[in-house]
């Protein structure tokens, strides 16, 4: 079975800044901590400390629970720590956040496939693939079809 990893970059699709996020605390000094241990647990699985990323990210998520762009980037972790069990567990969080776009669908057919459940990942990887284009269509109106005269 081959496994790809997902990094976090405008190549892959998975770009944290553009997932959606809950408001962030009230109390500026509790919102810049959780912003240092995102951007922490972020290059942690840049430079391959998946472990690293996951355990400082859950500890992130206990501080302020359900947001999205945290719990993408631990399933990231989680499933570059071969956790994928664990990171299925996060996606569904995210499901029931309705936190779900193509980066979502991406990760999500990447832990299926490490499972081994490879129809599923297979959809997944459809899902995918349909929400991107679905969002491009709609950034970028001007490349829809039209008929020459």
């Amino acid at each position: 079975m081959v496994t790809t990893t997902t990094p976090l970059n405008a190549d892959s699709g998975v770009n944290p800044q553009s997932l959606p996020t809950n408001t962030l605390p009230e109390q500026p000094e509790l919102a810049l901590k959780l912003e240092l241990m995102d951007l922490l647990g972020y290059i942690y699985l840049q430079h391959g400390l998946p472990d690293k990323a996951a355990v400082l990210l859950t500890a992130r998520d206990v501080l302020a629970p359900d947001n999205p762009k945290t719990l993408l980037t631990l399933a990231v972790a989680q499933l570059r720590s071969e956790k994928a069990q664990r990171a299925l567990t996060t996606l569904e969080r995210m499901i029931l956040l309705g936190a779900i776009d193509a980066s979502f669908h991406l990760v999500h057919g990447q832990v299926l496939q490490q499972l081994g459940r490879e129809t599923e990942a297979a959809s997944a990887m459809r899902a995918h693939i349909a929400t991107r284009q679905v969002g491009s269509r709609q950034s970028n109106p001007s490349h829809s079809s039209h008929k020459k005269p």
